[in-house]
């Protein structure tokens, strides 16, 4: 009997789904609080003098994540854009660390070590830039 044999599949294990899909989550939700940030500001902006241009003005950006966090909860749009732009940075780094995992899990070694190292050198780039501001 001849059996039909089954197409191949490249790139739909689970692990390029949670990766993918940690991917989407993190675009769409930068995007939303992006969008949140925009129109906050634009509502409270006109009101106390800010203008679109002073959104992109990197003296007057927050210092420090802290001062981010602290904006954000209080609802300053200027804050809450960073924040969002901050999770974006954040989304590709993610699915670094999600392969780790995924690497630990099938005890591929040396894919574990690449990636580690990888991962390492994003998050000391990210920490070397906070620490120069």
């Amino acid at each position: 009997m001849n059996e039909t044999p089954q197409p191949v599949r490249y790139g739909g294990g689970p692990m390029e789904l949670w990766i993918s899909r940690g991917l989407l989550a993190g675009v769409i939700l930068s995007g939303l609080i992006i969008f949140a940030g925009l129109v906050l500001f634009l509502a409270k902006g006109t009101a106390s003098g800010e203008s679109l241009t002073n959104l992109v003005d990197q003296q007057k950006a927050a210092a420090d994540f802290g001062a981010i966090l602290r904006g954000a909860g209080r609802a300053d749009g200027k804050s809450l854009i960073q924040f969002g732009l901050f999770v974006l940075i954040l989304t590709p780094i993610s699915r670094v660390a999600m392969s780790v995992f995924f690497f630990l899990r099938e005890r591929d070694r040396i894919f574990v070590v690449i990636t580690t190292t990888v991962l390492l050198i994003l998050l000391g780039g990210l920490i070397g830039a906070a620490l120069t501001q």
